[in-house]
């Protein structure tokens, strides 16, 4: 079964922050004569696109408080539930840019900026065998690579197995795949796979594929596909 090894918290390589004043760095106060550093504090924008009781915003929020523990209140990491600063796509180009600083995401549509980080279908054979893969030599080079283009990968998370689930039928086996309009990441590779399988992609993001009818997406039945 495919394990989704997707919550990934991210922080812009090239981006510091905006200081209190909103007007210099960092080192430029600390350079001011007669000008403590320590008497700065710095704002952090943290945004992803679930709701406030999910995990990802659970673990966002616990991360700010450890941080303006650890810091004497002079880092604050202000926290962005349901997509307010974006999609998972678009809030991955935002930390390039530099317009928001962290994040927690998906790696399916962090591919369409890091080509090497998109995860295969079925890849992994187990939990076990997938945190062995990135907590290994893999997984480190793949984090480390992020810095090509202008982002720190800090950590790898788990969001559970992946369902094939719709409205229309069950799914046990690979043809019932066929002709079935169904919802992915928005990921060439999940495109790929699925097309390949038989079925009809149609890629969006989480939050909008809520607003779209039953038929071209998740319901809540609740059926595994085995693994191919």
């Amino acid at each position: 079964m495919l394990l989704i090894l997707l919550v990934f918290i991210m922080m812009g390589a090239a981006c510091g922050g905006e200081s209190s004043s909103g007007q210099t760095s960092f080192k430029e106060e600390k350079d001011k004569p007669g000008k403590s550093a320590n008497s700065e504090t710095f704002n952090f924008k943290a945004g992803h696109s679930l709701t406030e009781d999910h995990p990802y915003h659970i673990g966002l929020t616990q991360i700010a408080e450890n941080v303006k523990e650890r810091t004497d209140g002079k880092i604050n990491i202000q926290v962005f539930p349901l997509s307010q600063l974006g999609a998972e796509r678009e809030l991955t180009e935002a930390l390039t840019l530099g317009t928001a600083d962290m994040s927690i995401s998906s790696t399916a549509p962090i591919a369409n900026f890091y080509p090497e980080i998109g995860n295969l279908p079925f890849l992994f054979e187990s939990r076990e065998h997938a945190y062995k893969v990135l907590d290994g030599e893999i997984g480190h080079n793949l984090l480390g690579g992020l810095e090509d283009v202008g982002i720190v990968g800090l950590a790898w998370g788990e969001n559970g197995f992946r369902h094939m689930t719709n409205a229309k039928k069950p799914i046990e086996k690979p043809e019932d795949l066929n002709g079935l309009k169904i919802r992915t990441q928005e990921s060439p590779i999940h495109l790929d796979a699925f097309t390949a399988l038989g079925a009809k992609p149609a890629p969006m993001a989480w939050t909008e594929a809520l607003t779209v009818q039953p038929c071209s997406m998740e319901s809540w039945m609740r059926r595994r596909i085995p693994s191919l």
